[in-house]
């Protein structure tokens, strides 16, 4: 009879097997992380899509645009275009939604304000909807904000 053979894995064999793991998720990280940064550039434009339609609609029907409230808060009559909860949700690149009257280039605006994210965040969201440009397109960063033009001058 054969001695009976142990068969387990040798430390060098497990040490090659947990690189390998090591060295394909570091592959698929900055992946990931792309997937995510686009799901959250979607979000926000669809969000600030839909507040700006939004606000078309309550223009169309009563004639004028929504007042400009403090930030965060919904002015009289838009509530019923709006769905108050989404609102007064965190947009996925913190701060608050804001309604903006009578800037520089537009009549009425919808962004975030006081948003939490870096600069080069922004610009490749504007890159990827818009011009590229902070100052001009349809999405603008003014002040502490970046809107979605609603309607220009």
């Amino acid at each position: 009879m054969n001695p009976s053979k142990n068969t387990a894995f040798t430390l060098v064999e497990l040490m090659i097997v947990v690189a390998i793991i090591g060295l394909l998720a570091a592959l698929a990280m900055p992946v990931f992380s792309k997937v995510r940064q686009a799901a959250r550039h979607s979000r926000l434009a669809n969000d600030m899509r839909q507040f700006s339609d939004a606000i078309n609609q309550f223009a169309l029907e009563t004639g004028d645009f929504p007042a400009d409230t403090s930030v965060g808060q919904i002015s009289d009559g838009l509530a019923k275009y709006i769905k108050v909860d989404s609102w007064h949700s965190r947009p996925i690149i913190g701060g608050s939604w804001d309604v903006a009257r009578d800037g520089g280039s537009y009549i009425c605006a919808v962004g975030v304000v006081d948003y939490e994210v870096t600069e080069a965040e922004l610009a490749a969201f504007d890159k990827r909807f818009d011009d590229g440009d902070f100052s001009t397109g349809l999405y603008q960063k003014q002040d502490s904000g970046y809107f979605r033009i609603v309607q220009r001058r």
